[in-house]
C-alpha cells in the first residue's frame, strides 16, 4: 500500500472512530415515542445487538434486540418524558463480540395531546397506520396511532401541518416571532429539522404550502385591489362605522391569494398567478356573511385554502372558499380551464360554472385522484340557503368529462350531524379504498369511512377548542418513510485497523440494499473513484425487501482504492447520502501464482479467530510441507517447515505470532502450503 493511499485510508478511519452511532444524536431532545436507531457498519460484523435503558449501567433494558441491518425502529417500548441510554454491540458470524460502541443518551419530551383516543369499529376493514393532524388556533401538530396514542408532536417547532406529500414530507405554518410576518411557511421532517423556510417578510398564507414534482415550492400570498362594499344586510352596520357602503365607492381593500412558485435552490420567484387578473370581482359572497367580518386590514374576498398540482394535467386545482369555487388553472400559461361552483343567482358567473347543481359551499380542499376524479370537502355553510338543510357537511368524489363539461357524482358522503364542520376539514382516499375525513367539531374528530358509508374507525383528539380547531389530517404508514440500510459485503480490515472491502481481480464490489420502509422506494445510485470507475443505476426496491447491488471493479488498480457512492431516494431533488469505502483489490497474496489443482482446499478453524487457529489440510502421501503466512502487503511474517507429514489429514496450530515470537496486529492474513510439486492458499482473519 503506498503512503498516499494509506494516509487516505487512515483519515477515513479517524472520521469514523466517533460515528459508529448515527441516530438518535447524542443529547438530542426528541418529541416522539417511535424511535429510529441507526449506526455505522462495523468491519467483520454480521449482526448487531442494540440495547437501550433508562440508566447508563444498562442493568434494566427497555430494548434488547439483535438485527442484521443498520437500522431499527422501535414502536412499543418508549414513553413520553423519558431519558434513554443506548449502545450497539457488533457480533461476528459466530456471535462473538467484536466491537462495542460508547453509549449515547437522548431525551423524550412531553406530549401535547394527552386526551387523544380512538376506537376500531371494524377490525377487518380499517386501514390502520398513523394519522398526522394540524391544529389551527394553537399552531401545533401531532401524530396518533390507530389506538389513538400520541406518538409524535411538533415539539418546539410550533407548526400547524397543512400538507403531507406522498413521500412523507410535512409542510405547514409556523408561529415564528422572529420574522416580520405573523407566521411563516416551512417544510420540515419528523426529526423536527426545517428543510425549507419562506424568505423573511414574504408573509405566505398559512392555508397551504407544497412542493412541485421538480422540487420548487408553491405557496400563496396576499394581493390587494381597492373596491366597493356591496349592498346587503350589513349596509346599515358598516355605514354606522363610517363607510359609504353604497356598492359603488372604492373604499376598502379586497384581498385575494396570489399563487407564487419559488426556485428551490435560491428562493427566486419563478411564476405568479394573480386572481384579480383572471376573476371578476362581480363574483363575491353575498350570502355567507363574510362582509360582516370586514376589518381594517381589508375584505377577505377569496379565502383560498388549497392548491393542488396535477403533473399529468400540468394544472393547479385551486379552492376559493368564500366564493364557493374550485378552478382548474393551466400551468404555466395561467389560463383558466374551467371553474365549478354555485349557479346564478348565487354567483354572477354561475352559468359558466361546471357542476353547479352540486350546490356545494365554502369548501375546504380539492385534489385529483389517480383515476382522474376530483375529491373535495364541502363544508356546506350555505346548505340551508341552497338546499333547505341546516348543518350539512359533505364529501364529494366527482368525474368531469371535459369534452362536454359533464359532471358525474361518483361518491358522496354526508357527515353525521355531530361532525358538521363550519370551517376547515380534509378528506383522503386510503390504500384500502376507504376515506379518512376530519372534523373540527367534537374537540377534533377523525373518522375512516368505507365506500358503503360504514364508519370503521374514529378518533377524538381532545383539543381545547371543541368547535373549529382541527385543520387537516393525513394518514401515513411510518414516521420514517425513507429508511434503508446499505451494507457492504466482505467489509473487513484491509491493513491492521483500517476498514475496507476486499475483492479479487474480476470480482464485483457488492452491497446489500435493505429497504426498511413500509413503502416501495425508488433509488438513484452512482459510484465513482479516482481510478476512472463510474457506475450509475436507478431501481425500485419493494417495501421491506432487499436487493444486491454490484459495481464492476475492472477499472480499479491492484492495491488500495477509494470509491464514493451517492444514493438518493425519490423525490430526487432531496439531498443525497454519501458513502466512502476503501477497496483492496488483489489476487491472493498480491502476487500471481498458479493455484493447486487438487480438489481439497485448506481451512483454518476458527476463522475469524482471536488467539489461536488450526490450519487443516490433506497430503496425498508422506512428505514435507513448507508453510508461509503473509500479511496484505505480501510480506512473510511467519514461516515454518513441516517435516515428514503422514498421508491424510494434518493440522498446524498458529498462535498469531511472527517468526520472532512477537504478537501481530489484527487483520487479514493469507497462508501458503507448498510441497515439491504443489501449492495451495487460504485466507484468515485475526481479531485482536
Amino acid at each position: 500500500m503506498n503512503y498516499k493511499n494509506k494516509l487516505l485510508a487512515l483519515l477515513l478511519l479517524i472520521n469514523c472512530l466517533f460515528c459508529n452511532l448515527i441516530l438518535p444524536e447524542d443529547q438530542k431532545l426528541i418529541f416522539a415515542t417511535h424511535i429510529k436507531f441507526s449506526w455505522e457498519q462495523i468491519p467483520l460484523a454480521s449482526k448487531y445487538n442494540l440495547k437501550a435503558s433508562n440508566n447508563s449501567n444498562f442493568d434494566s433494558l427497555l430494548v434488547d434486540i439483535v438485527d442484521s441491518t443498520l437500522t431499527y425502529i422501535d414502536k412499543n417500548n418508549f414513553t413520553w418524558d423519558q431519558t434513554v441510554y443506548w449502545k450497539v454491540i457488533a457480533l461476528d458470524s459466530l456471535e462473538n463480540i467484536i466491537h462495542e460502541t460508547e453509549p449515547r443518551v437522548f431525551y423524550i419530551g412531553e406530549q401535547k395531546f394527552p386526551l387523544s383516543s380512538a376506537d376500531v369499529l371494524n377490525e377487518n376493514n380499517h386501514q390502520g397506520h398513523l394519522t398526522v393532524f394540524g391544529v389551527w388556533w394553537n399552531w401545533n401538530s401531532g401524530i396518533i396511532n390507530e389506538n389513538g396514542d400520541e406518538i409524535w408532536n411538533d415539539g418546539n417547532l410550533n407548526v400547524m401541518v397543512s400538507h403531507v406529500d406522498e413521500h412523507g414530507q410535512m409542510y405547514g405554518a409556523q408561529d415564528f416571532p422572529n420574522d416580520n410576518a405573523w407566521i411563516r411557511g416551512i417544510e420540515f421532517d419528523s426529526y423536527h429539522n426545517i428543510i425549507w423556510a419562506e424568505p423573511n417578510g414574504t408573509a405566505l398564507d398559512p392555508h397551504d404550502l407544497r412542493r412541485l414534482p421538480n422540487g420548487n415550492i408553491v405557496g400563496m400570498r396576499r394581493v390587494d385591489q381597492l373596491g366597493p362594499i356591496p349592498i346587503g344586510g350589513w349596509t346599515d352596520y358598516l355605514q354606522s362605522l363610517g363607510y359609504e357602503a353604497d356598492g359603488e365607492t372604492n373604499e376598502v381593500y379586497w384581498f385575494g391569494q396570489e399563487l407564487v412558485i419559488y426556485d428551490m435552490a435560491n428562493n427566486q420567484e419563478l411564476w405568479t398567478w394573480n386572481p384579480f387578473d383572471h376573476y371578476t370581482t362581480s363574483d363575491v359572497d353575498l350570502h355567507g356573511g363574510t362582509w360582516w367580518w370586514l376589518q381594517g386590514w381589508g375584505y377577505d374576498w377569496l379565502h383560498t385554502n388549497s392548491i393542488y398540482f396535477d403533473q399529468t394535467q400540468s394544472a393547479f386545482y385551486v379552492s376559493n372558499r368564500h366564493i364557493s369555487r374550485i378552478s382548474k388553472i393551466k400551468y404555466p400559461s395561467g389560463e383558466i380551464d374551467w371553474m365549478m361552483g354555485l349557479p346564478t343567482p348565487y354567483m354572477e358567473s354561475g352559468d359558466v360554472h361546471l357542476c353547479n347543481d352540486l350546490l356545494f359551499s365554502f369548501q375546504h380542499e380539492a385534489e385529483t385522484l389517480p383515476n382522474g376524479n376530483i375529491l373535495f370537502y364541502d363544508n356546506g355553510n350555505l346548505s340551508e340557503t341552497l338546499i333547505g338543510l341546516d348543518s350539512l357537511t359533505r364529501i364529494f368524489e366527482i368525474s368531469i368529462n371535459e369534452e362536454n363539461n359533464d359532471c358525474e357524482v361518483v361518491w358522496e358522503y354526508v357527515l353525521p350531524k355531530q361532525y358538521y364542520a363550519i370551517g376547515m376539514g380534509s378528506v383522503q382516499v386510503l390504500e384500502n379504498g376507504n376515506y379518512q375525513i376530519t372534523s373540527g367539531n367534537q374537540c377534533g374528530s377523525i373518522i375512516e369511512v368505507t365506500p358503503n358509508h360504514e364508519i370503521v374507525w374514529k378518533a377524538n383528539l381532545g383539543l381545547w377548542d371543541c368547535h373549529n380547531a382541527l385543520y387537516r389530517g393525513f394518514r401515513i404508514k411510518t414516521l420514517y418513510p425513507q429508511t434503508y440500510s446499505f451494507i457492504a459485503k466482505n467489509y473487513e480490515y484491509i491493513d491492521q485497523d483500517i476498514p475496507g472491502i476486499n475483492i479479487e481481480d474480476n470480482e464485483n464490489i457488492r452491497f446489500n440494499l435493505f429497504n426498511e420502509s413500509p413503502n416501495n422506494l425508488i433509488f438513484l445510485f452512482n459510484a465513482e473513484s479516482q481510478e476512472d470507475l463510474f457506475y450509475e443505476n436507478q431501481f425500485e426496491v419493494g417495501a421491506e425487501q432487499t436487493i444486491l447491488v454490484e459495481i464492476p471493479s475492472a477499472s480499479l488498480n491492484d492495491g488500495i482504492n477509494s470509491i464514493t457512492i451517492n444514493i438518493k431516494t425519490q423525490p430526487f431533488y432531496k439531498e443525497q447520502k454519501t458513502f466512502t469505502y476503501n477497496i483492496y483489490k488483489t489476487e491472493p497474496l498480491s502476487i500471481k501464482k498458479e493455484q493447486d489443482k487438487t480438489s481439497f482446499k485448506p481451512i483454518n478453524v476458527p476463522n475469524p479467530f482471536n488467539s489461536t487457529t488450526k490450519i487443516k489440510f490433506i497430503v496425498d502421501n508422506d512428505q514435507s510441507i513448507a508453510l508461509s503466512i503473509y500479511n496484505l502487503n505480501g510480506k512473510i511474517i511467519k514461516k515454518d517447515y513441516l517435516d515428514l507429514l503422514k498421508r491424510g489429514l494434518n493440522e498446524y496450530t498458529w498462535n498469531a505470532k511472527d517468526n520472532y515470537g512477537k504478537a501481530i496486529p489484527g487483520g487479514i492474513y493469507f497462508y501458503q502450503l507448498k510441497s515439491f510439486k504443489k501449492q495451495v492458499f487460504g485466507k484468515m482473519i485475526y481479531l485482536k
